[in-house]
């Protein structure tokens, strides 16, 4: 049990690894919005997911001996619809489509105040994803991040863990952990300790819950990768609500708190 464990602490931690150790001297001190950093970090990160999805399958299967053959443990990544534990592509589509209704339900209040600040959409969309930095935050980073905390990591621990519960919670504490980086960028940019140590503890909280969440989509759905992938793009695009509305659209104010509760009770219903 030692080993699965420590495997996967060390994948864990191998996404940072690939972005800090041994990063060049002329970014070390550049912001991470800084394109030069972007690039640099898409480049090691994009590297870091091929060897782990060519080292991890084999490792599961001809070393550890966790699955019978080594399409069985490709299939447990559920990296392409319809390769996955329910062999079955419609169903893995009609799983992808259901996780974002329901995403689409949980952020009904700020989808509403988007609506009311007469948006381009297609403006928004370019500035969201065609940008080096949206597709970083909302294409890049949930597609390499649910690989490696989601995928490979419970392909690792789902044949030795029995317990769901155990397999929920203790991988989203790796990915919290693996936040925890920012809290020192933060730091030696000279922010306050106080405000860093409450900034890297509430990162650590929320990156966990939604660690929990995406574990629970990713196993209900027959390890749908692409489940989990849209859940975390749509965390990054919603954010948190913002109460601006208050001075934007003052009369709408009090209905958008109740879209709000309103989208999160029905969420947490039907998730």
């Amino acid at each position: 049990m030692l080993l699965p464990l420590a495997l996967s602490s060390a994948i864990s931690y191998s996404y940072v690894a690939s972005i800090k150790v041994a990063e060049p001297s002329h970014i070390k001190n550049l912001h991470r919005d800084d394109r030069a950093v972007i690039e640099y970090r898409l480049r090691r990160v994009t590297e870091l997911c091929f060897a782990l999805m060519v080292a991890v399958p084999i490792l599961v299967t001809y070393v550890l001996r966790y699955y019978p053959t080594l399409q069985q443990s490709i299939r447990q990544l559920g990296i392409v619809p319809g390769f996955t534990n329910t062999y079955n592509w419609k169903y893995d589509l009609w799983n992808i489509l259901l996780c974002f209704g329901k995403m689409c339900i949980l952020y009904c209040g700020p989808l509403v105040t988007y609506m009311l600040s007469s948006p381009s959409i297609v403006q928004d969309m370019k500035e969201e994803y065609a940008s080096l930095w949206g597709f970083r935050d909302h294409l890049f980073a949930p597609v390499t991040e649910e690989l490696i905390y989601r995928a490979l990591i419970l392909c690792i621990l789902q044949p030795v863990v029995s317990s769901t519960w155990a397999l929920t919670v203790y991988t989203p504490m790796l990915f919290g952990l693996a936040h925890l980086h920012h809290g020192w960028s933060l730091y030696k940019q000279g922010t306050s300790l106080v405000t860093v140590l409450f900034t890297a503890a509430f990162q650590f909280l929320y990156t966990t819950v939604f660690g929990i969440l995406a574990n629970r989509v990713y196993l209900e759905s027959g390890n749908n990768l692409w489940c989990a992938i849209v859940t975390h793009s749509t965390c990054n695009l919603g954010g948190f609500p913002s109460f601006e509305i208050r001075k934007t659209h003052a009369r709408f104010f009090y209905v958008y708190l109740g879209l709000l509760v309103l989208g999160l009770t029905i969420f947490v219903k039907i998730i």
